[in-house]
């Protein structure tokens, strides 16, 4: 692959590509041994630039459904002990672990090609709409024992979305109410 005339980094002589190389995982070699190499940041060497938040936005919301989903299973096994979390602890956690998974999968759903509606980001869509209506209604009703299992299911669709990836596009060509239907159903 031939390198931007503009690459950011430092140039480097042909005859210490090899030898850098050997140590340094940044470097990427030249086409040729007559061009310098460009020293690159981690960053410049990733196939997708959102591919660290991604990885970053998968590992926290999955962490905050499942301490959610511990958080309210604490509260139900200790009633009468001191150790008892709050009840606003585990839907701070939820609330967090639901706008992590919906970053997640605006990514992971609107693409340039269309709509993805795979199995699992479908599942993972269906598991993000309920737990948004569990944590609303549990604003006003003592519901959120329902998260006990609730939780960890959307971490695990959360998990196998990532995990296996699955592609059916809704296409750009297709009307606005077409694709609006498909989301809402």
């Amino acid at each position: 692959a031939k390198l931007p005339s503009m690459a950011p980094g430092f140039l480097l002589p042909a005859g210490m590509t090899t030898l850098l190389n050997s140590y340094n995982p940044w470097i990427i070699l030249s086409p040729s041994q007559d061009e310098p190499a460009v020293f690159s940041h981690p960053v410049d060497l990733c196939d997708d630039a959102n591919a660290m938040s991604s990885g970053i936005l998968l590992y926290l919301s999955i962490t905050l459904y499942l301490g959610s989903g511990c958080a309210i299973a604490l509260r139900l096994f200790l009633r009468q002990s001191e150790r008892r979390p709050p009840r606003s602890l585990p839907l701070i956690l939820g609330f967090a672990g639901v706008l992590a998974h919906a970053v997640l999968l605006y990514h992971n759903i609107f693409t340039d090609t269309g709509i993805n509606l795979g199995f699992f980001s479908a599942a993972s869509l269906s598991a993000w709409t309920i737990l948004t209506l569990l944590l609303v209604s549990c604003l006003s009703k003592p519901v959120e024992n329902l998260g006990i299992v609730l939780f960890p299911v959307a971490a695990l669709t959360v998990w196998l979305e990532s995990r296996f990836p699955t592609s059916h596009f809704l296409g750009q060509s297709a009307s606005w109410g077409l694709r609006f239907h498909v989301l809402v159903s």
